[in-house]
């Protein structure tokens, strides 16, 4: 993205760390990203979920398959964990 400003070029990186990838999705998890907890599913036609953590909801976007949630469950541990690692706000246990 870049923005301009007083004719000065200044980009602008949004930092986001891969936690899974499959075939068809890859789940991320962003920097500094706005409460609730939740991560991000971006399939393979670019569109993208939010969903919440721990709870597995859908907060935006295309709804997710039973697979990809049983993946999501199974990986629920980590996500927080990485969620608790690359943000201010934490997830309380």
């Amino acid at each position: 993205m870049l923005i301009y400003f007083l004719n000065i070029n200044i980009k602008v990186y949004i930092c986001f760390m891969k936690i899974i990838e499959r075939d068809n999705f890859k789940i991320y998890i962003y920097v500094d990203d706005h409460y609730p907890p939740h991560c991000h599913v971006r399939w393979s036609d670019e569109v993208e979920s939010i969903i919440a953590l721990p709870t597995l909801d859908l907060l935006y976007g295309k709804r997710i398959t039973k697979k990809l949630k049983s993946l999501l469950y199974e990986e629920l541990d980590a996500l927080i964990d990485a969620w608790d690692k690359y943000n201010t706000y934490k997830y309380k246990r």
